[in-house]
C-alpha cells in the first residue's frame, strides 16, 4: 500500500492479512470463499473471489493512540464471470475475467477479458479482441498497470509470454518470451518485474528494449505465484513456502548488476 503496509492473500486459510511496515501482522479477516488477488486504492482494498465471481471490499482503519490499523469487511459486488487478477487504476479498478464454456462433465474452453470497472462493479471498458477479431489474451491471471497508467502488464503462463497492452489503443505493444512467468509488478519508473520459474525474477526496463535477469531460480524452494513492489523502500516482496516472504532490495542503476 502507499503507506508502506503490506497486504497478503492467504488463500488456503481464506484470509486477508495486514502487515505493518516492520512486517508484523496487525490484523486479518476471514472470508467465506478462497481469495485470489488483492488491489489497493488508498485505504480501501479489493479482493477477487473467483469461486463466487465477486469482488470483496475491505477498508483499513486509521490508527489511534495505542490502537493499530485494522482490516474491516465492507460491501462486495458480483462480476460477470470468474475474476482473478485485480489492480487499482486511477479511481477505478482493472480486473481480469475468465469466461468458461462447460459441458455436464468438464470445462471445454476459456475466454479472457480485462475490464476497467468502477469500485462498485460498473464496467467502463472491455479489452478482449484484436482489430482482426482474434483474442487479445490466452490467459491473464496475473496483471498490473504501470504508474503512468499507459499500459496493462500481464503474463500468460501456459504460453510462456509477458505482454503489455496499451490502454489508449487497446493493442499489444510488448511481447516477451519467458519460461513460466507468473506475477508481475511495476516500480515508480515504469520498470516491470516478473516472477518466473523457481522464484527467478526478470527486470523489463521502462523503455522495453532490455530485459535483465535479477535473480536465478532456486529449484528446492517452492515460491508463491506473485510478487509486489514497495516504492518507499525500493524493494520486492516474494512469498514462498514455510510461511516466509523474501525481501529483495532493488538497486537504482542497470550498471549495478
Amino acid at each position: 500500500m502507499d503507506n508502506g503496509y503490506l497486504v497478503i492473500v492467504d488463500a488456503n486459510n481464506h484470509r486477508v492479512k495486514l502487515f505493518d511496515p516492520d512486517l508484523r501482522c496487525c490484523s486479518f479477516v476471514n472470508l467465506q470463499y478462497r481469495p485470489y488477488c488483492v488491489g489497493a486504492l488508498g485505504n480501501e482494498l479489493y479482493v477477487t473471489l473467483p469461486q463466487e465471481s465477486a469482488v470483496q471490499k475491505l477498508s483499513v482503519t486509521y490508527p489511534f493512540i495505542f490502537v493499530k490499523r485494522k482490516l474491516r469487511r465492507k460491501s462486495y459486488f458480483k462480476t460477470e464471470s470468474e475474476c482473478l487478477g485485480i489492480v487499482s487504476y486511477k479511481k477505478d479498478l482493472i480486473v481480469s475475467i475468465r469466461f468458461s464454456t462447460q459441458t455436464a462433465t468438464e470445462v471445454t474452453e476459456h475466454a479472457w477479458q480485462i475490464q476497467i470497472m468502477s469500485t462498485k462493479g460498473k464496467i467502463k471498458r472491455r479489452f478482449f479482441n484484436n482489430a482482426d477479431g482474434s483474442p487479445l489474451f490466452h490467459e491473464a491471471k496475473y496483471i498490473n498497470v504501470t504508474p503512468d497508467y499507459k499500459e496493462i502488464v500481464f503474463s500468460e503462463t501456459e504460453d510462456n509470454r509477458v505482454k503489455c497492452l496499451n490502454i489508449k489503443s487497446g493493442q499489444i505493444t510488448f511481447d516477451y518470451a519467458m519460461e513460466d512467468p507468473r506475477g508481475v509488478t511495476c516500480d515508480k519508473n515504469n520498470n516491470i518485474y516478473v516472477l518466473g520459474k523457481h522464484g527467478s525474477i526478470r527486470w523489463i526496463l521502462a523503455d522495453r528494449k532490455y530485459v535483465k535477469v535479477l535473480l536465478d531460480g532456486i529449484k528446492k524452494i517452492r515460491f508463491s505465484n506473485t510478487l509486489t513492489y514497495n516504492k518507499q523502500t525500493h524493494s520486492l516482496a516474494v512469498p514462498r513456502n514455510e510461511n516466509k516472504i523474501d525481501l529483495y532490495k532493488v538497486k537504482n542503476s542497470i550498471h549495478d548488476y
